[in-house]
Formats: structure tokens, C-alpha cells, sequence
């Protein structure tokens, strides 16, 4: 053999050992991943949240960098320990008196009686990625009416154009605009902490409180996209039980649960017909708290819902968004109301644009005026339950062997606490009055004078705070 063989022949066979090293290498990872998820609770969480995932140079403190330009960088603590970013962008129409304007301003500004959305947002990156704030921008405005409602992409792409030209964006409606209010998690871009499905949802709850307790009479909707969706669900869910429900809920390219949303993501079908795949990976989160059950959640409320899904994503499989809304007709409860929005795939959305969709103001619009006219079922019974409560109570207060005088000063203590911590609405009242009616007639006019004076004191207290 000439040395020009035995060189070429040992060239081959040094190759061939690095195509093997490389392949026992990629066999090594392959098979080590699932135990590192298994063994490292971190890891688990990275996977889930991916808030590592973001750009170091982001500037909060100046959303105008971003061009969101009637806009305030908040720092508020939802719990000891915790600060958190939000964004708070206030409807278009109002852009020119918010110029200067310090923090103060814009919490009385969310009581203008425009609705207010608390925007919830997916995994990785912050309230500063592009899709976010486009989103966020979106809406600004006063919500528009297009002539015609396109039916392919193309005109789609020249509704779009007329509307960023001034063609379109002429034919304002007297509808209002939203506030934005845009946060990041614990953990996420400048917000403080270490992530978790309790912690961000706490977060989520704080800042709906927040927002709510500032909004007078202003709707205050969750809007969750993606990930966000789970936390906007476990939001609604603690509202109800705490007997305050959510005024609406918008879900973005949801999912039913985190297991079925794991188990089709494309980064899943590398290892979904590996043995033991629920074990290493579903069950994982589980045993790491992290649910997400946003079925049970909605389930166990009567809030109302829209479901927002593009055909084509890629992320969050349009089949589970679908999934969701079938789950919540539920014939057996007639109270929940919900809608579904489906994006057809050449609009090519995919997972993080359907804000790019013309049609979105209107649908967005129609959404509101549908959650305003709605009655609330949820809402009546909680108001229900607690009038029915503070009945008892009023009637211990009066058959109990307390002087005249320390009865009317806990009846007194009895409205001011309720009424400061929530003004009665109309139907509280008047449901209020029937109850202390019917009651007042079986036990003694002395009840009935001593209930009128109480309801006289909630109906001025309500007045003056309102």
C-alpha cells in the first residue's frame, strides 16, 4: 500500500472515531437530561419560567425608550421582600394631560372610568419584549371600526396599512381606551425574587387589588397570554374565594394544564416516547408545585371568559385553547359565560401575534360591551352570601343585653368597617333591605329601627366614598 493510502486510510479512521465520540456525547446528554430534571428542582423551574431568558440592557425606568409614551415605571411590593415592575400606560385620549405627570396622577387616573387591564405575560423575556409592548400599544387607542372584515392575508396586510397611515384610524369611535397595567413577576426583568407558581400568582392577585381598589367603578379584567394564562386563571380562582370575582378574563393562547402543555411542546416530542416520560418530566412539575390547572380553575368560577387562539401556533397548540373553552360548557351551570376567538392560520400568527390582527379593537370592544351588560351571577351571590351574613350579625347585635347605647355604636362600627373596606353596590342594598325586612318582622320594631339607621349610615357611606 503507498503511503498516500495508509495516510488516507488513517484519516478515515480518525474521523470515524470523532463521528463516535460525537454520538456517544449526544447519547450521554440525551439520557442525562431527564435525571437532571428529575434531581434538580431549579432546573425545573428555568425550564417552566425561562425568566433568565432576557436582554441585560433593558431600561424600565424609561418606557418611553420603548415608545410607550404616556406611560409610568411602578414599583410596588406584593409581599415582604418582594418588589415588582409594572408598566402602567393610560388610554390614548389622555396622553396629553398625562405629560409630567408623577405617580400620584396615575392612580387617580385608573378611576376615570375607562377599563382596566392587568396584563399578564408569558414565560422568558419581560414586560419589554417587543409582542408585549406592541400589545400594550394596541390598546391604547379608542377602539375603531373597520368597513370590512378582511378575509385573506393579503387584505389584511392593506387594512393594516390604511390603519397605520390615518385611512382607517379617522373613523374613531366614542368608545374609551384601557389602562395598561404591565408587570413583571418575581424574578422577571427588574421585579425582585425567585419565581413560583404561588409567588407570581400572588403578584398577579396584589396587583389586581391594587388596581381594583383605585378603579372606583371602572372593570378591571385579567388578561393572560401563554403562561400567563395560568396565572391569570389562579388569580380569578383566589378572587373568588376571597368573594371578590374578577370583572372578566381574557386568555391569550392558553392551555387547559401545564401537563398537557408540556407534553405538546416541541421541545417534548424529543423525549415523548421515551420511557418514563410522564415520570421524569409531568410528574416533576407536579411534585414542584407547578400546575397551572387552568380547567379546574375556570371550572370552579362563573367569571366571564374569552379565548383568543391563532390556528397556527406552535407553541400552545390551537387543539388546547379549543379544549379549554369545550370544557367550560358546562350545561349543568348556566352562569359561566364564555367566548372563543379562533385566528385562522394564514393570517400566520402563530403563538405572539394576534395583536398584529386589524380586527382585534373590535373584537376587543364587542368583548367589553358583552362583559359590561353581563351580570355578573358570581358577583350577585358573593353580595348575597355577605349581606346574608351581616343580617346575623345585625341581629345578634340588636337581641343581645347591650345598652341602647352600645348597640348603636356597634351597628355605627359595623357599616363603617364594611363600607370602607367596599362600598355596597345598588343590588347589595336592596337585597340587604329585604333580608332585614323579612327578619324585621318577626323579631321587633326596635330591630327595624335600629337596621334602618344602620342602612342609612352604608347608604351615606357609600355616597360620600363614591
Amino acid at each position: 500500500m503507498s503511503a498516500l493510502g495508509r495516510a488516507a486510510g488513517r484519516l478515515l479512521h480518525n474521523h470515524g472515531f470523532e463521528l463516535k465520540r460525537i454520538f456517544l456525547t449526544f447519547i450521554i446528554i440525551y439520557v442525562s437530561i431527564p435525571f437532571i430534571f428529575k434531581m434538580c428542582p431549579n432546573v425545573v423551574r428555568n425550564v417552566v419560567f425561562v425568566n433568565f431568558l432576557h436582554h441585560s440592557f433593558n431600561d424600565f425606568k424609561q418606557p418611553s425608550l420603548y415608545l410607550l409614551n404616556h406611560t409610568i415605571n411602578l414599583y410596588l411590593t406584593s409581599e415582604e421582600g418582594i418588589t415588582i415592575g409594572v408598566w402602567h400606560t393610560i388610554p390614548d385620549k389622555r396622553w396629553q394631560e398625562a405629560s409630567g405627570k408623577e405617580q400620584k396622577w396615575y392612580e387617580a387616573a385608573l378611576g376615570d372610568d375607562n377599563p382596566v387591564i392587568v396584563y399578564l405575560h408569558g414565560n422568558g423575556g419581560n414586560r419589554a419584549e417587543e409582542h408585549r409592548v406592541e400589545m400594550v400599544k394596541m390598546l391604547w387607542p379608542e377602539l375603531i371600526t373597520f368597513p370590512v372584515k378582511p378575509k385573506s392575508s393579503q387584505e389584511v396586510e392593506e387594512t393594516r396599512l390604511a390603519f397605520l397611515e390615518g385611512e382607517v384610524r379617522d373613523q374613531m369611535l366614542s368608545a374609551n381606551g384601557f389602562h395598561i397595567l404591565a408587570l413583571d413577576y418575581r424574578g422577571w426583568g427588574d421585579s425582585t425574587g425567585e419565581p413560583s407558581e404561588a409567588g407570581i400568582t400572588i403578584d398577579s392577585l396584589y396587583l389586581y387589588e391594587w388596581s381594583r381598589a383605585r378603579s372606583r367603578r371602572s372593570h378591571v379584567y385579567l388578561w393572560g397570554h401563554s403562561l400567563g394564562s395560568g396565572v391569570a386563571a389562579n388569580t380569578a380562582r383566589m378572587l373568588h374565594e376571597k368573594g371578590s370575582p374578577a370583572d372578566g378574563i381574557i386568555l391569550e393562547s392558553p392551555f387547559t394544564t401545564i401537563r398537557e402543555e408540556v407534553a405538546h411542546h416541541p421541545f417534548s416530542k424529543y423525549y415523548k416516547y421515551l420511557p418514563g416520560f410522564e415520570w421524569f418530566f409531568l410528574d416533576t412539575m407536579t411534585e414542584n408545585n407547578i400546575i397551572f390547572h387552568n380547567v379546574e380553575n375556570l371550572k370552579s368560577i362563573s367569571t366571564p371568559v374569552l379565548i383568543l387562539h391563532a390556528e397556527d401556533d406552535d407553541i400552545i397548540p390551537f387543539e388546547l385553547g379549543r379544549k379549554l373553552y369545550e370544557s367550560l360548557l358546562d350545561p349543568h351551570v348556566s352562569e359561566r359565560i364564555v367566548k372563543f376567538v379562533a385566528f385562522p392560520a394564514f393570517l400566520g400568527y402563530k403563538h405572539n401575534n394576534i395583536y398584529k390582527d386589524p380586527q382585534l379593537p373590535n373584537i376587543l370592544k364587542e368583548a367589553v360591551d358583552w362583559l359590561r351588560a353581563t351580570e355578573n351571577k358570581e358577583t350577585t351571590s358573593c353580595l348575597r352570601k355577605r349581606a346574608e351574613e351581616m343580617t346575623h350579625r345585625m341581629v345578634t347585635t340588636i337581641t343581645d343585653q347591650s345598652s341602647e347605647a352600645e348597640k348603636t355604636h356597634r351597628l355605627w362600627a359595623l357599616a363603617t368597617q364594611e363600607s370602607l373596606l367596599r362600598p355596597f353596590p345598588d343590588m347589595e342594598l336592596r337585597w340587604m333591605m329585604a333580608q332585614l325586612e323579612f327578619c324585621g318582622k318577626k323579631i321587633t320594631n326596635q330591630f327595624c329601627t335600629y337596621c334602618g339607621c344602620f342602612l342609612h349610615s352604608c347608604n351615606y357611606l357609600h355616597y360620600l366614598l363614591t
